[in-house]
């Protein structure tokens, strides 16, 4: 249990990181754009 519960989180950091980058990302375009 212990040991799934450490999964999903994991994945769930994995998937925060992606989504961090994306938006970042998108911002910096915008920033660029202006």
């Amino acid at each position: 249990f212990i040991g799934n519960f450490q999964e999903a989180s994991g994945v769930k950091t994995g998937w925060g990181a992606v989504i961090l980058a994306e938006a970042v990302s998108l911002i910096a375009a915008s920033t660029v754009h202006r």
